[in-house]
């Protein structure tokens, strides 16, 4: 009986000291990083459009058409900034703003009877991206993920008032980061970023691009 009583304190010891070790090891992995990131690119545009913000693209007869992005686009370019929290090695959320250049054929578009013009996106960004190898231990991890983008298409003819239209639009993220530096306790590092992603969906005029683009994060402890 004795024997008895002495395994049972003995199982019940072992059993108290088991969520004392999980919430210790969920510490270790849930650490939180902050990042902050500068980038930029070129973008390559695709799907169909039917119109710029003030109206349908006409043909030789005055009809709505629509065109591919190819046809009245030429690849441009887009910058950014970034601000984000980092969890456990692996998860990256990031909320940013992006600004894209439209880079269009003034051979096919013409815009107030030729009157020069610019053709501009600028967005708020929220994505979410996995990294594929734990960061806080490896030299390079792939990322893939989400991104929800919120913001306006504008025309801007020179010497004429802006017209700007509300859009939204999905994309798929994927790219990786590359450590350049780490301090000896890796509470702080810098990466080389490959900041890519492709637009899947998009409304109204909003251009849909493939977009490559290099950036530096820089990830801290807050």
């Amino acid at each position: 009986m004795f024997r008895i009583i002495k395994l049972f304190i003995l199982v019940a010891c072992c059993l108290a000291l088991l969520p004392i070790e999980n919430v210790s090891a969920i510490t270790r992995t849930t650490r939180k990083l902050n990042m902050v990131e500068f980038f930029g690119g070129i973008n390559t545009p695709h799907g169909e459009n039917d119109g710029l913000v003030n109206g349908p693209f006409l043909d030789v007869t005055n009809s709505p058409i629509t065109l591919d992005a190819e046809q009245w686009l030429d690849n441009s370019f887009f910058l950014g900034l970034n601000y984000g929290a980092f969890y456990g090695g692996h998860s990256l959320f990031q909320i940013g703003l992006r600004y894209s250049d439209h880079n269009v054929d003034r051979n096919v578009v013409l815009v107030e009877g030729g009157i020069d013009y610019s053709y501009y996106q600028l967005d708020l960004d929220v994505s979410y991206k996995h990294l594929l190898t734990n960061l806080n231990k490896s030299t390079l991890s792939p990322h893939i993920g989400i991104s929800v983008s919120a913001g306006f298409t504008t025309l801007n003819p020179k010497g004429f008032e802006n017209e700007s239209e509300l859009n939204i639009g999905f994309s798929l993220e994927f790219g990786g980061d590359l450590k350049l530096w780490s301090s000896a306790d890796n509470r702080n590092f810098l990466t080389l970023a490959s900041t890519n992603n492709y637009n899947l969906i998009s409304s109204n005029s909003r251009i849909k691009n493939l977009n490559l683009g290099l950036g530096l994060k820089y990830y801290f402890r807050p």
